[in-house]
């Protein structure tokens, strides 16, 4: 699969998530792990915060290419 290819796969296939009830972390994960893969870095994660800037507590899970 070409890389472009990958990337839709990536940005699109989380959209039929949002009708299932799909946990927000493990669709965040999903996303961790395949911008690893696209991107052929060693490591990935993502970063979020809320609206006034705070930085939450997640859950974490480390993504590294295998």
């Amino acid at each position: 699969m070409s890389r472009e290819q990958r990337l839709a796969e990536a940005l699109v296939g989380p959209a039929g998530s949002f009708a299932d009830d799909i946990d927000p972390v493990v669709l965040v994960d999903r996303l961790a792990q395949h911008c690893v893969e696209i991107t052929g870095a060693a490591a990935g994660g993502i970063m979020a915060v809320t609206a006034r800037g705070d930085l939450p507590h997640p859950e974490l899970t480390p993504h590294t290419r295998s």
